[in-house]
């Protein structure tokens, strides 16, 4: 059986959201692929190079993919955010997030990957404020707010209302307006 890089680099992902960053072995993902080792080296170098590989597809995957597709949504800035927020709230995503922010801790070279990612997701949901009217101290304010809510509810998941259920797409609707309302 011949396995994608893509392959490779999903299942490397799936071991780093369940088992972290030092359980990320070849071999093992070799055999959980039911291949042998030397497919690897196809695509990738050595461990490290693979390791890059999987930090350039989370960047990728789940903050380049997301902001090109909210950025190109018409509508207003609720819509956007809605839209946005919807899209990140998903349950899946939340321990590779989790897990991307805990290899950060002991890395120094992927803490400045996940740094520059996070600056560029600020960064998108500040220009969605200022387009929607906010002056550029409260689109900083209400980015970092949006930003730490969907931070915050990876963390508490479980206290939360479950993912697509009216309640939770009620909450959500709830802090969308709060975040955009007017100062008063």
């Amino acid at each position: 059986m011949i396995r994608t890089r893509e392959d490779w680099i999903l299942a490397g992902m799936k071991i780093l959201a369940e088992q972290g960053v030092d359980s990320i072995k070849i071999e093992a993902i070799a055999r959980k692929l039911e291949v042998s080792k030397g497919g690897f080296y196809g695509y990738f170098l050595n461990r490290d190079t693979f390791l890059q590989a999987i930090l350039d597809y989370w960047t990728e995957t789940f903050t380049n993919q997301i902001i090109e597709s909210v950025g190109k949504l018409e509508g207003s800035l609720s819509e956007k955010l809605n839209k946005m927020v919807s899209i990140v709230d998903d349950s899946k995503y939340d321990n590779m997030e989790i897990s991307m922010l805990a290899w950060a801790n002991k890395d120094t070279k992927t803490q400045k990957v996940v740094m520059r990612v996070i600056r560029e997701r600020l960064e998108f949901i500040t220009n969605l404020f200022r387009k929607g009217g906010f002056t550029k101290n409260a689109a900083v304010n209400r980015a970092n707010i949006v930003h730490h809510y969907i931070c915050g509810c990876r963390s508490f998941r479980p206290l939360l209302p479950k993912n697509g259920s009216p309640e939770r797409y009620k909450q959500l609707d709830q802090f969308i307006k709060i975040a955009t309302a007017p100062v008063t």
